[in-house]
């Protein structure tokens, strides 16, 4: 439901400032597969795939972000684009 959600993405956020980006990543995963059309979840699954490195899956994650509605950071979009080296 909406409020696992929110707690996987609290958790997300959490992991990340403490620099676990796995457990962020994981976290992350589990928001989406509860609600696969929740932009957000799937913007913090692409915030947490690009700490973790993973700047592919990153893009792709952001892309389905943008695609359900979810207004992604142009910050973000630059600092991934940089990574890719789009």
């Amino acid at each position: 439901a909406a409020s696992d959600v929110y707690k996987r993405q609290n958790l997300t956020s959490a992991y990340t400032m403490n620099e676990e980006d796995e457990k962020a990543v994981e976290a992350a995963r589990q928001a989406v597969v509860i609600d696969p059309d929740s932009g957000m979840a799937r913007n913090n699954l692409a915030v947490a795939l690009y700490f973790s490195g993973d700047y592919s899956e990153s893009k792709k994650n952001m892309e389905k972000a943008r695609g359900l509605g979810y207004s992604v950071d142009p910050r973000f979009v630059q600092a991934l684009e940089e990574k890719l080296g789009d």
